[in-house]
């Protein structure tokens, strides 16, 4: 098993939250986040709609929007892992799910084609659960857990993520606990 792996994560949907983070195993679990950040889908339609023919739709143009802005993302560097927060329905928002079905097949579509490796999915729980505690926690939570971490530490001081940010980091740990858990069960 490698002593470092340079991952990239993302927390899908119309706000795209993303993490570049660097997982030091070499004594226990260190994750680093060198990079983070968050993607407006709406704000890029907003000022990117203009160039694309009047014959498609809007859902048609976030969708090319968002491989875009994945594919820049990717090919920022050599990553060794990519992963993502599950697809979830929730009863709320039920017509956000079709969305978010086709923002992450956009995502593995791109790391698959681009990259030949496959899109690590964690679920929304265990994600949660690996920052905070417990599976359940919200936004608020996920947030504030994520920033206060003993082992989550950021190249670039901050004190204020997004939620999406937050949640794109969290999936990244929960990905890095996963990794400890085969080194120290003697799997490489």
């Amino acid at each position: 098993m490698k002593p470092t792996y340079n991952i990239l994560s993302f927390d899908i949907g119309a706000n795209l939250g993303w993490c570049h983070g660097i997982v030091d195993l070499r004594n226990g679990l260190e994750f680093t986040v060198s990079d983070h950040g968050v993607v407006s889908m709406q704000n890029l339609l907003k000022t990117r709609a203009h160039t694309f023919s009047s014959a498609y739709d809007n859902k048609s143009i976030k969708l090319f929007l968002y491989e875009q802005t994945v594919t820049e993302l990717i090919n920022r560097r050599k990553f060794d892992a990519y992963v993502t927060e599950d697809v979830f329905m929730n009863p709320r928002l039920p017509t956000a799910y079709e969305m978010l079905v086709l923002y992450r097949g956009v995502v593995e579509r791109c790391v698959l084609s681009q990259k030949n490796c496959p899109l690590v999915r964690v679920a929304a729980t265990s994600a949660k659960l690996a920052v905070s505690g417990t599976g359940g926690a919200d936004k608020d939570q996920v947030q504030l857990a994520v920033l206060n971490h003993p082992d989550i530490n950021f190249r670039r001081p901050t004190n204020v993520l997004s939620e999406h940010e937050a949640d794109a980091i969290a999936n990244g740990f929960a990905y890095a606990k996963g990794l400890t858990s085969f080194q120290f069960d003697g799997v490489s």
